[in-house]
């Protein structure tokens, strides 16, 4: 079973994750660091968009783009 995880407690955790590699790192680059937790943690990968069903031919923002 899938637990919704409450926005103050995703909220805490975001905030671990940036201290955690800041203080690893001597406490330099904490906006660099939350700003890359940030891309990854609030991506798509992770809080997927509901309107799969899709049928653009155009590429969305995250699909590779081709070059021809």
């Amino acid at each position: 079973m899938v637990e919704v995880v409450r926005a103050a407690d995703a909220q805490c955790l975001y905030s671990l994750f940036c201290y955690v590699p800041w203080v690893a790192f001597g406490r330099r680059g904490l906006g660099v660091i939350r700003a890359e937790m940030s891309r990854l943690l609030r991506s798509n990968a992770f809080s997927p968009d509901d309107d799969d069903d899709d049928d653009d031919d155009e590429p969305g923002e995250d699909a590779p783009r081709r070059h021809h």
